[in-house]
């Protein structure tokens, strides 16, 4: 009752005789500008960008129900999403879509990590644990990246360790017995920073509510393991490694469920090492990024039925093994309104398949320059660049030959930023995507 009087005659107040009112000044919030660093290879303020750049950043993927990339793409609308029977989805973009089966130079939508090829395609084997943020690129950036960038490119972040040293478990329970424990540690203790993960899940198979059982719609367990460490020295110098390893133990492939198999399945891996060195003189302007990387990716088909890759129905298991290897290395200068990047890019891939007695071997050196100017006080952006690809394909054994290609990517992007919240921006780009091997230099 006491509180209904007071209110009264507050109002009271403010009717007859406004009452003083006393004005708190807030401090101003200062919001930091979002960094993306798949654009143009180099770090840049999102508002600077000519092309059109999606992110899903930290506390979006903490807070999502997705398992893994393909999951969490779907939950965002990120494209289209095709999830096939089993762990293996693909992703597409502007009309074009990743290749699930085989390297990812099959592809017509390119899967980074760390800016780098993740040598596949499929991106129901990359996890979303130990990951900082997801960079989406929609259009074609060849010139950056080379093959296979045409309807966009999807670069996966993974997280460096920053602040206090700190251990973190987590477990999840649902339908159908899945479950799924993880294991992490994050932080930085003087010049070394750290993050890691390590996660295994497993699910059942379906059943129906009259008790029917749909055989390999489940999996014996998933396992993921992620690493980034780092060591900075002098000032501005870094020294990493990163370390991924993915594999599906008897990940279910039902193919047609009317035929309900009981031993159709697949094991899938997904491994990679990379070392790198990041340098700075903010002196000078310059900027540079060293990196090498190894990695491999297997797909093992056990009793194919109906969907056997070798046209066989035999029940004898199928498997394609593709190693990858690649080097990058870039240089940036900036001065005043002017930013130049130049680098060269160097990737090979070694195919084997159990199908086909002959092997193909890829190489791929490439050459890019790119750059950028900022006018009106950096409401006006220029960016362009230029990337030359030389394809090299050799087939060891069977029927073929050694063939190569080559592609020159031309780019050029303009923005004005309007208003704080309007911007305007052109693009032209080129894309393409190197013929395979038995495209290229098969014999038949």
């Amino acid at each position: 009752m006491s509180s209904l009087i007071g209110l009264l005659v507050v109002l009271g107040c403010l009717l007859i005789n406004p009452c003083p009112v006393i004005a708190v000044k807030s401090s101003p919030v200062s919001v930091m500008e979002e960094v993306v660093v798949t654009a143009s290879r180099i770090e840049e303020k999102e508002k600077e960008l000519t092309v059109n750049v999606t992110v899903i950043d930290e506390e979006e993927i903490k807070n999502s129900s997705a398992k893994d990339l393909g999951e969490l793409m779907a939950e965002k609308g990120i494209g289209h999403i095709h999830k096939y029977p089993g762990s293996l989805t693909s992703v597409g973009i502007r009309g074009f879509r990743t290749e699930t089966h085989g390297n990812d130079l099959q592809g017509y939508v390119l899967v980074l990590v760390d800016g780098r090829r993740a040598g596949t395609g499929n991106v129901a084997k990359i996890l979303t644990k130990n990951i900082e943020r997801i960079e989406i690129i929609r259009g074609p950036a060849s010139v950056q990246y080379g093959s296979a960038a045409v309807g966009g490119v999807i670069n996966i972040i993974t997280k460096r360790g920053k602040g206090k040293p700190s251990v973190f478990v987590e477990g999840l329970l649902g339908s159908y017995g899945f479950e799924q424990g993880t294991v992490g540690f994050q932080g930085k203790y003087q010049s070394l920073d750290f993050s890691g993960s390590f996660t295994r899940e497993k699910m059942d198979d379906y059943d129906t509510a009259d008790g029917e059982e749909y055989h390999n719609t489940g999996y014996n367990g998933k396992k993921n393991a992620s690493l980034n460490l780092g060591v900075e020295f002098l000032k501005s110098h870094r020294l990493g490694l990163i370390y991924r390893n993915f594999y599906g133990d008897e990940v279910g492939s039902p193919g047609y469920l009317s035929a309900n198999d009981l031993d159709d399945y697949t094991n899938e891996k997904n491994r990679s090492l990379d070392f790198s060195y990041d340098g700075v003189l903010h002196e000078l302007g310059l900027s540079w990024k060293l990196r090498h990387f190894r990695g491999k990716d297997v797909d093992k088909w056990v009793d194919p039925t109906g969907s056997d890759p070798s046209g066989r129905d035999n029940g004898i298991p199928s498997k394609r093994t593709t190693t990858q290897e690649g080097v990058q290395a870039q240089l940036s200068f900036e001065r005043g309104i002017g930013t130049i990047t130049g680098g060269y890019d160097w990737v090979n891939y070694e195919i084997e398949t159990s199908w086909d007695p002959q092997e193909s071997e890829y190489d791929n050196p490439a050459y890019f320059l790119l750059a950028k100017l900022r006018l009106l006080d950096k409401r006006l952006i220029l960016s362009g660049g230029l990337r030359y690809d030389l394809y090299e394909v050799e087939v060891k054994g069977g029927q073929g030959r050694d063939e190569d290609d080559t592609k020159l990517s031309p780019r050029v992007g303009l923005s004005f930023l309007a208003t704080e919240f309007l911007k305007l921006r052109v693009n032209y780009g080129e894309a393409f995507k190197m013929p395979t091997a038995d495209q290229l230099a098969a014999d038949y």
